[in-house]
């Protein structure tokens, strides 16, 4: 797959490649409190080849849930399992959940609140329930309800 285009037209920030790798620093200073050191690769090629970092963990964030990014709030994570090389291309290719790399866990949320999945999980939950997916721009996603994801995380993470 080749590289996605990151820009205000595909993700709503004019710089999203930033604040995702700034969620990404907030979450590896805060699971090292809790003994979990991660090591991210900061370049395209290793992201792509081997996955986010070395321990598995693949972390996304979602400001709408919890209204962390002055929005209302939706009650709702955003569950990625697709992307597109850029909006206008009409092919998406496995990614989130359904990348094929080492990632075992998943992280999403914000600094205000993340949360802490195990893939399998997820994966299974996206079979079995059968939730509505959305496209949205370069993104294939669907979304699990808040209180699910209370229910059914490995970890919370609030601040």
């Amino acid at each position: 797959m080749g590289e996605v285009i990151y820009n205000k037209e595909n993700s709503g920030h004019s710089d999203s490649w930033e604040v995702g790798s700034e969620f990404q620093d907030f979450v590896s200073e805060k699971l090292l409190k809790d003994g979990i050191v991660i090591q991210n690769f900061s370049s395209t090629k290793y992201q792509f080849a081997r996955g986010e970092n070395l321990q598995g963990i693949e972390i996304k964030i979602d400001n709408r849930f919890n209204g962390y990014s002055g929005k209302p709030a939706t009650d709702r994570l955003s569950i990625e399992i697709a992307e597109k090389k850029s909006e206008d291309s009409s092919q998406f290719w496995p990614s989130g959940i359904f990348r094929n790399d080492n990632s075992w866990l998943y992280i999403v949320g914000n600094q205000k609140e993340f949360f802490m999945f195990s893939i399998k999980f997820l994966r299974s939950y996206f079979e079995r329930y059968k939730p509505q997916v959305y496209d949205w721009r370069t993104i294939r996603r669907y979304f699990l309800p808040y209180k699910e994801a209370v229910k059914f995380c490995l970890k919370q993470f609030k601040y």
